[in-house]
């Protein structure tokens, strides 16, 4: 606009042209040549300033696109900022609540994974294993023919009463398999010591020519470290020497020098191979 106001001509040699027209006046050449030459300028002028102030206003155009991109830009950032810093307020959340409740350690998870094996144990303290028991002997009630098998097997008098009995694992194996072992529980774990002490003693169990064998119920963990000692204690029987698995792992050989305590299996087996 203010280009504009500069490019004005001059009014006063514009309204002297203009009466002199309407006075019908006649000029010379030069004169006639500086007033067409004054009035082509002042076009001229004219002109430059309309493209100066076009030009202008393409310019403010394209300031108001460029500062409309910059505003979103800085949206965007602000927006990424403000995810950014509640991230990070989570994450010092989290962190003090971790210091004020520290993650359990190693040994924390072991002590706690120990109770609950023990706790497993004890509630299979009163179970005996049953193997060798040919399918379909027990018939309904395996709970009466395990008391009876007992009074046969093992010559007891004494009745041990058993809770419950039943097959493991549940489903019907195909004919010709091996029969499965019988999980009973005793009501009182007196009667199960008692029944699974008697059956040392007779070292061999024979019932309707079958060869019956008694074991103790374990977890699964206890049962598979008592497993790592299979080995051992097939090498102990071969050579005829006396030797006891205590609960949980533990192998005692009894030795002229006295008891071997082995707690690591491949100690054992060293031990074992070693001795005459």
């Amino acid at each position: 606009m203010h280009a504009v106001q500069n490019c004005r001509p001059d009014s006063s040699f514009f309204h002297l042209a203009q009466r002199q027209r309407q006075k019908h006046l006649v000029y010379d050449g030069p004169v006639r040549l500086i007033l067409v030459f004054r009035a082509r300028l002042y076009a001229v002028r004219v002109g430059v300033c309309v493209m100066n102030t076009i030009q202008s206003a393409v310019w403010i155009e394209d300031i108001k696109r460029t500062t409309a991109s910059t505003e979103e830009k800085l949206t965007a950032l602000m927006d990424r900022l403000s995810d950014v810093e509640a991230r990070l307020e989570f994450l010092e959340s989290a962190e003090t609540d971790r210091q004020n409740n520290p993650l359990a350690t190693k040994e924390d998870l072991k002590l706690l994974w120990d109770k609950i094996e023990d706790m497993e144990n004890r509630s299979r303290r009163n179970n005996v294993r049953f193997v060798g028991i040919p399918e379909g002997k027990e018939r309904e009630k395996p709970a009466e023919f395990i008391e009876k098998l007992l009074a046969n097997l093992l010559g007891m008098e004494k009745r041990c009463e058993v809770e419950r009995a039943h097959r493991v694992p549940t489903q019907q194996p195909p004919p010709g398999s091996k029969p499965r072992t019988i999980l009973a529980r005793f009501l009182k774990s007196s009667d199960r010591d008692l029944v699974l002490r008697t059956a040392r003693m007779k070292k061999e169990l024979i019932w309707e020519s079958h060869r019956i064998m008694l074991f103790p119920d374990y977890s699964r963990a206890t049962q598979q470290r008592r497993d790592k000692f299979k080995d051992c204690k097939k090498i102990l029987h071969e050579r005829q020497m006396s030797f006891r698995l205590l609960f949980p792992a533990k192998l005692i050989v009894n030795t002229k020098e006295g008891p071997k305590t082995f707690d690591c299996p491949r100690k054992a087996m060293s031990f074992i191979e070693a001795t005459p």
